[in-house]
């Protein structure tokens, strides 16, 4: 980033105003991925968890936590997010 910045200075030094704006458009774009790979990746670990309580009909404080961190400023439903309303439903593994 630090060699952008720098060449965005000198476009805006020598008054190359066109290739300055390709650049700052380029740095948003490289910026918009960025972001749209850590949502990608934050709903991934979520998506799982969510999947694991569903299949195993139980939780872990860890998944908790995850699904709380993770769900913050999302729109979940309370009730897929956290079953048991606050009770913890672990158990123990069962042998088959």
């Amino acid at each position: 980033m630090s060699e952008e910045l720098e060449q965005l200075r000198q476009y805006l030094e020598t008054g190359q105003l066109d290739a300055a704006f390709g650049l700052l458009d380029e740095m948003d774009e490289m910026s918009r991925d960025d972001k749209i790979h850590k949502i990608q990746s934050y709903m991934h670990v979520l998506l799982i968890h969510l999947i694991k309580q569903a299949a195993e009909h139980r939780t872990t404080p860890s998944w908790d936590r995850t699904i709380a961190t993770r769900s913050s400023g999302f729109p979940v439903s309370t009730a897929v997010a956290k079953p048991g309303a606050g009770t913890s439903r672990r158990t123990t593994s069962r042998k088959r």
